[in-house]
């Protein structure tokens, strides 16, 4: 799905950025046909999607492209996508300023600077018959490198080809078949009145939402809050570093008790904490990533949403989906196992109890449910256990005295209630 929104998306920025000044687009109505290569600029990684386009003032267009052997369509008018797939009966419905168009703002809103563009003027070149000016860019904004190319067809001010570059990836865009002011139907632009349209609120989300940190207005306070389970029994514990960031006062919830934390050490780059609490208490014994295999059984004890489901904690099992997690990362395990917001930092735990990763993330529904049309079943993640090794070796304190993994056999029922004695609720006050 993300593929035919980016067919698009480079010509809807140029246009709107222009749409109060004609002059700049002289044309009333385009059609042409498209071919978007998409990549990381690394061999085998690249995608390309052909596609026809329709253009028409002031905001319609049409976009068909096949996809696997379907033709998709997305269709922009009056401010709405409406996206489905030639023959079927349901499609998406979603404002234009959706988090499609958001994410990939940095391929579209160059075009919105271009004075800037020609400024940096560097040659002409004929593309299909049609004299072009080539125009170099680079712009820094957002935190963040944008650079790219454009073959500006002079007669018509049409983008004949472009080229960004941004944040590892790179777009570009070719157009052949150009025609301009051939007169389109507003017809075209409409859907077929037999499908049924699921409309899509217009929010912002990460591909990856990490089910932590969530805020919960109180009067005069907000605070957000976590998972975390000790590794000694002398009060240290670990737990995301999302959970407890930008914190000014921390607190565990274990046993009935409220108890003061302080961060102690962490790895941003990793999310990994070690917080401190002053006390005895139980704990859980560290793990082998290297150990754990496709399948294998494991389950997590947490705090989810405790607003709504209240502070008591919840048990949820599944298994090791992959031993990667997105995009292959090897740092991550991709789990079955049932995860919401309030889960971030609890333990992810085998069948013999030891602590082999750290819940993290989940994948964002609503967002893969517009990039692919279909929802995520179960799709979450946790960092191995292994990526805190380096970090508790930095504090002796913790090293030498956190517990290392036994194979004893246990009953489940006795590894889940020891298990659930040392996981604890992490409220950060902001």
């Amino acid at each position: 799905m993300r593929l035919i929104v980016i067919v698009g998306l480079c010509l809807v920025g140029w246009w709107n950025a222009h749409a109060e000044a004609p002059a700049l687009l002289p044309y009333k109505s385009a059609h042409w046909k498209q071919t978007v290569t998409i990549g990381a600029a690394a061999p085998g990684k690249l995608q390309k999607v052909e596609a026809e386009l329709w253009f028409l003032k002031p905001d319609n267009m049409r976009v068909v492209t096949a996809v696997e052997g379907k033709r998709q369509v997305i269709v922009i008018k009056s401010g709405t996508a409406l996206v489905f797939e030639e023959g079927s009966t349901t499609g998406m419905k979603m404002p234009l300023k959706q988090q499609m168009l958001d994410q990939l703002a940095q391929y579209t809103e160059v075009f919105s600077k271009l004075d800037t563009w020609k400024k940096a003027k560097t040659g002409e070149e004929k593309l299909g018959g049609k004299v072009c000016e080539i125009y170099g860019f680079s712009d820094k904004s957002g935190g963040q490198t944008t650079t790219g190319k454009v073959w500006l067809w002079t007669e018509k001010n049409f983008p004949m080809r472009m080229t960004l570059e941004a944040q590892g990836q790179s777009v570009t865009v070719e157009h052949s078949d150009v025609q301009v002011d051939e007169g389109l139907p507003l017809t075209m632009f409409d859907a077929p009145d037999n499908i049924k349209f699921v409309e899509l609120p217009n929010t912002k989300k990460p591909l990856e939402t990490s089910p932590v940190p969530r805020k919960i207005t109180r009067p005069k306070v907000t605070m957000a809050s976590g998972t975390g389970f000790f590794i000694t029994e002398d009060g240290y514990l670990l737990t995301n570093y999302h959970v407890v960031e930008d914190a000014k006062r921390l607190e565990v919830r274990t046993g009935g008790q409220i108890l003061p934390a302080k961060l102690f050490k962490c790895d941003y780059t990793n999310d990994i904490a070690v917080l401190k609490v002053c006390g005895t208490f139980p704990s859980l014994p560290i793990g082998s990533s290297s150990m754990v295999h496709l399948g294998d059984s494991v389950f997590t004890i947490g705090f989810p949403n405790i607003s709504i489901q209240g502070i008591e904690p919840k048990f949820t099992r599944g298994e090791i989906s992959s031993v990667a997690g997105i995009k292959d990362d090897p740092r991550w395990f991709q789990i079955s196992v049932a995860v919401q917001p309030g889960n971030s930092g609890g333990p992810l735990i085998d069948q013999s109890g030891n602590v082999i990763g750290i819940i993290v993330a989940r994948l964002d529904a609503l967002r893969m449910l517009t990039e692919t049309g279909s929802l995520p079943q179960n799709v979450n993640y946790a960092i191995k256990i292994s990526l805190a090794a380096p970090l508790l070796e930095k504090v002796h304190e913790v090293s030498a005295k956190a517990r290392i993994s036994g194979a004893t056999k246990r009953r489940v029922e006795t590894i889940i209630e020891n298990a659930k004695q040392a996981i604890v609720l992490v409220v950060s006050y902001p």
